[in-house]
C-alpha cells in the first residue's frame, strides 16, 4: 500500500473534526437512538457506494494517494458523511420542509454536496478516473431523499412525529 502522510491525509482530518465538532452543537436535537441509526445508516451507505464504483471493475476513483484503498477513507466516510447528513435533517425539521420548498431544499443540498466533493477533488482527496462530478449530483439527490424518508420513518416509528 502507497500510504504517505500529505495534504490530503491532513484535509480529511480537517473536515471531520470541523464536521463533527459542529455536529455535537445540534445533536441534542435527536434522540441518541435516532443518532446511531442514521449515523450507522450514512456510514453504512457512504462505505458501501464508495466501494462500489471505486473498486474492481469499475474503478471510476481513488481516494487520497492510493488506487486501493487508504485507511483515512475510512475516517470521512465515518466521521465527515454523517454529520452533514445531521445538518440537513436539523434545517428540514426547523424549517418544517414540505411540498415543492422541501424539493428546493434537496436541490440546493445536492448543489453543496457536489461543490463539497469537488472541494475534495481539488484538495487530493479524491482523484476522477472516469467519475466525472456531474454523475454525483443524482447520486446525492437519491441519497439526500432516501436520508429523510428514513428520517421521517424512524421518527415515527420512535413516537416522535415530526412538527407539524
Amino acid at each position: 500500500m502507497n500510504f504517505t502522510w500529505d495534504w490530503n491525509e491532513w484535509f480529511m482530518v480537517i473536515t471531520s473534526v470541523a464536521a463533527t465538532s459542529l455536529f455535537l452543537l445540534i445533536r441534542k436535537s435527536f434522540p441518541t437512538v435516532l443518532i446511531i441509526a442514521i449515523w450507522v445508516y450514512i456510514t453504512t451507505m457512504v462505505a458501501t457506494a464508495d466501494y462500489f464504483i471505486a473498486a474492481t471493475p469499475f474503478k471510476l476513483y481513488y481516494c487520497a494517494d492510493n488506487t486501493s484503498y487508504e485507511p483515512t477513507a475510512t475516517m470521512i466516510h465515518v466521521f465527515t458523511y454523517p454529520p452533514f447528513a445531521f445538518f440537513l435533517l436539523y434545517f428540514y425539521e426547523r424549517w418544517k420542509l414540505r411540498g415543492v420548498r422541501l424539493w428546493i431544499y434537496i436541490a440546493v443540498w445536492s448543489v453543496f454536496s457536489a461543490f463539497f466533493e469537488w472541494i475534495n477533488v481539488v484538495n487530493g482527496v479524491f482523484t476522477y478516473t472516469g467519475w466525472k462530478l456531474l454523475y454525483s449530483v443524482p447520486v446525492y439527490l437519491l441519497s439526500q431523499v432516501l436520508l429523510i424518508y428514513l428520517y421521517r420513518n424512524l421518527r415515527n416509528w420512535l413516537d416522535e412525529p415530526i412538527p407539524a
